[in-house]
């Protein structure tokens, strides 16, 4: 009715929105997958989800990770404790040499906000990342059967022109052997200056003595997460010739005794 006293006709549209929809779930962007070691730095990155009464900042989150890939509760460690209001967190990897292949991280979000219709804040549920690498192994060296402490081998007349050694290294983690160097001396004790190797790559190798003298073989390996590790092989002792043997028939009567008297001579 207005002001004149006339009734107008018409209609009203009363629109009714739901307000305890579920909070939405937090999503993962980063990272999607890696591999990591101890003493690692790992930021774990997300887009908090929303629904239409609470937006990401009425949200807080608490994130744990799982170093064993173990399905019980008591496998998850806190890495950020509930009401941290951030959208990532950045932790320093510390497993105590565990090695995985199922390393998780885990993260879930709180309402904060305060609901129009007084009911009490929801935590979501529990939101996991992709399985990542944990490798603290370093890798190692599978030796050729031909040297274990030192040997000697000869070169020249009647003997050989050069001595291959053959040699085999893996990673015995899980995130595989990214490159190795090699370095061959007079002196057992290995450089420790990666950058005095000679760097190659692959799982496989030789090297060839072909000149007189003792060598050690040092080799340096480093794996797809960074741990290191050093081995040396030797002594290698190269001489000119093999020592020379008497091959010669003595005739001893029954009864009798004789003296024999070896000499050999070897160059070097």
């Amino acid at each position: 009715m207005d002001t004149a006293g006339e009734t107008v006709g018409g209609e009203v549209t009363i629109q009714v929105t739901e307000l305890n929809d579920p909070l939405g779930l937090p999503a993962i962007t980063s990272p999607a997958s890696g591999q990591f070691k101890d003493k690692d730095t790992l930021t774990l990155v997300w887009t908090p989800g929303e629904d239409e009464e609470t937006k990401a900042a009425d949200q807080t989150f608490e994130v744990q990770v799982n170093y064993t890939g173990g399905t019980n509760e008591s496998d998850w460690t806190p890495v950020q404790a509930a009401g941290y209001s951030g959208q990532s967190v950045s932790f320093t990897v510390d497993s105590g040499g565990q090695n995985a292949t199922g390393m998780k991280l885990r993260i879930r979000a709180t309402d904060t906000g305060t609901l129009k219709n007084g009911s009490s804040p929801a935590t979501t549920a529990w939101v996991e990342s992709q399985p990542y690498v944990l490798d603290n192994a370093p890798p190692e060296v599978t030796q050729d059967a031909m040297v274990s402490g030192g040997a000697s081998y000869a070169l020249g007349e009647d003997a050989l022109d050069s001595v291959t050694y053959d040699f085999t290294l893996e990673d015995t983690g899980d995130s595989g052997l990214q490159a190795y160097g090699y370095f061959v001396s007079n002196a057992a004790l290995a450089p420790s200056d990666p950058s005095a190797y000679t760097m190659t790559d692959g799982n496989t190798g030789s090297y060839t003595f072909d000149e007189v003298g003792s060598y050690y073989l040092h080799l340096y390996m480093v794996d797809n997460v960074g741990n290191v590790s050093y081995k040396t092989i030797g002594a290698f002792n190269i001489t000119n010739t093999r020592p020379l043997a008497m091959d010669q028939a003595v005739e001893v009567n029954r009864g009798e005794s004789i003296e024999i008297t070896l000499e050999a001579s070897d160059p070097e």
